[in-house]
């Protein structure tokens, strides 16, 4: 009986430890991150304030939106929506395609969850003169993630509503500064 209250004893100091050491790399690697940001004379200042991921780099809106429709496809078809997307090839953008992957998947989710049978759900990529920017019409609620991916892009996310028309979400990202 000894044996095993010594081997709990050990085992909880063990867990204790090792979350100890998690923590602890956590924080070496935060402290890493912004040493790098911090000596890089080539570094953008929006990169800095909006504090995007080190997985962030230059990235093609169309492949990141052909990525959204793969990862949809199956979830329209099953509720007969027909899901598209538009975007010209020549799209540079600065982002965590992960993260923005799923910002925009989380709209056309929400667009097919929210839409009925036989309607449309579309993905368009463009460029403004303030940036560039993703809409997704036809979609549905529950923005919370998606503004924050977003915001963290150094981004906004708008809607525009009509009444008997749906809603159009639109991200707009600021430009790619190569």
């Amino acid at each position: 009986m000894m044996a095993v209250r010594q081997h709990r004893k050990h085992s909880i100091w063990l867990y204790y430890g090792a979350s100890v050491a998690i923590i602890l790399v956590a924080l070496l690697l935060v402290t890493l991150y912004v040493a790098v940001l911090q000596s890089r004379p080539d570094s953008k200042p929006w990169v800095v304030r909006t504090a995007l991921p080190l997985s962030s780099i230059e990235q093609l809106l169309e492949e990141i939106l052909e990525s959204c429709y793969q990862i949809c496809r199956a979830r329209a078809d099953e509720k007969q929506i027909s899901l598209t997307y538009e975007c010209p090839a020549s799209i540079h953008i600065f982002a965590d395609r992960s993260l923005l992957t799923q910002a925009v998947v989380n709209l056309v989710d929400n667009a097919i969850k929210y839409s009925l049978a036989n309607t449309r759900v579309v993905m368009r990529g463009s460029e403004t003169g303030a940036g560039v920017q993703i809409t997704v019409e036809d979609t549905g609620l529950g923005l919370a993630i998606v503004k924050h991916i977003v915001s963290v892009h150094g981004g906004q996310v708008k809607v525009e509503t009509g009444i008997g028309k749906g809603s159009t979400f639109i991200i707009l990202l600021p430009h790619y500064q190569g």
